[in-house]
């Protein structure tokens, strides 16, 4: 269980997670760990899953956060991309983008007490600037979604207009490609 802690532990200074600091005002508890057994189809654990989240309930719009809107495409519009596919003849993949939430960058400033286990020796009475989201706050899906948009921008995709979790790319190199997003899940036709 010690190593699947170690790698969801999101608030690690060396990995651009936290930044730790004495104690601040607003600081608010990590929350607590959520652990999970991953099964098979005869029931046996194939996987250990833990992940620590925030306490988003407790935090108040205007003080911790400002905006918490996260486009994603309407299922009609998945619909509707799916239908052009087949009927284009193009290939469809599905991708889950891991820990989706975890690469999203606060904008906001989010102190929290260091997480249950984790607290470092000699720091206790330190807490986390956390530059980047953590499960449960409220901040966390719009932060993402702010760093997809800006990497399939850079990659060359235009967000639909009137979809703003649709987006399309198309180059005289290359050929005609659809996403459709949807909270961590991705859809791409080409």
């Amino acid at each position: 269980m010690t190593a699947t802690l170690c790698r969801e532990e999101h608030a690690k200074p060396e990995e651009g997670g936290a930044a730790g600091m004495s104690s601040a005002a607003g600081t608010s508890d990590a929350g607590l760990w959520v652990y999970k057994l991953k099964r098979d189809e005869q029931g046996a654990v194939v996987k250990h899953k833990a992940r620590i989240v925030t306490k988003g309930y407790i935090q108040q719009q205007g003080i911790d956060y400002d905006e918490v809107f996260a486009p994603v495409a309407r299922m009609e519009s998945v619909r509707m991309l799916l239908a052009v596919a087949a009927q284009r003849g193009w290939l469809v993949h599905h991708m889950d983008v891991k820990s989706a939430f975890l690469n999203g960058e606060l904008k906001e400033e989010v102190y929290v007490r260091q997480p249950p286990g984790f607290v470092a020796a000699g720091h206790e009475g330190k807490v986390l600037r956390l530059k980047k989201a953590l499960y449960g706050l409220c901040q966390a899906p719009r932060a993402w979604n702010v760093k997809l948009d800006s990497s399939l921008c850079k990659l060359g995709f235009t967000r639909c207009a009137s979809e703003h979790g649709m987006y399309t790319r198309n180059t005289a190199t290359s050929a005609w490609c659809e996403l459709g997003q949807f909270c961590s899940s991705t859809f791409v036709a080409a």
